[in-house]
């Protein structure tokens, strides 16, 4: 399964839209005005399918709290690194490791990978391709690319 997702341009606010393969919409993300890194994913019919909130636990890591359908599932961790960033998803013990130019990223499990994500660098907005294995792990692959940009964004200010 293979998801683009798009960032809007001429907000206030970050709001992506993720499509499918066919071009339709099947994800929106959106932004909440916070002083720590928040957002809310709803689904193609407009209900919220998650959440995601940076709590402050360590200056060293950053921790972020994910939420599907209303209920906590687990957290990813930014992993203090120096060339290559890494990720942890406590709640699928899911590794992810990132290039040095925090472009591309692999999401991979004890059982082989799950993801590729590839960032388009020259483009207006944060756009990424996710090249998901299972469809089922989509959402959460989703999170995933969320938390990267959002942790590369918050140290390129």
């Amino acid at each position: 399964m293979k998801l683009l997702f798009k960032q809007k341009l001429f907000t206030w606010f970050p709001v992506y839209d993720v499509y499918d393969e066919n071009g339709n919409v099947i994800f929106t993300v959106k932004r909440i005005l916070t002083f720590r890194y928040n957002a809310k994913i709803y689904d193609k019919n407009g209900a919220e399918a998650g959440v995601i909130r940076e709590k402050l636990t360590s200056l060293f890591r950053r921790h972020f709290e994910i939420e599907v359908f209303g209920m906590s599932i687990g957290c990813i961790i930014r992993e203090l690194s120096i060339f290559i960033p890494r990720f942890t998803l406590e709640l699928k013990d899911w590794k992810v490791t990132g290039n040095w130019l925090e472009w591309n990223y692999t999401i991979s499990s004890p059982r082989g990978e799950v993801a590729a994500i590839t960032k388009h660098p020259f483009t207006w907005g944060s756009n990424y391709e996710i090249e998901i294995k299972d469809p089922g792990d989509a959402l959460a692959a989703l999170m995933v690319v969320l938390v990267a940009d959002a942790t590369k964004y918050s140290r390129s200010r």
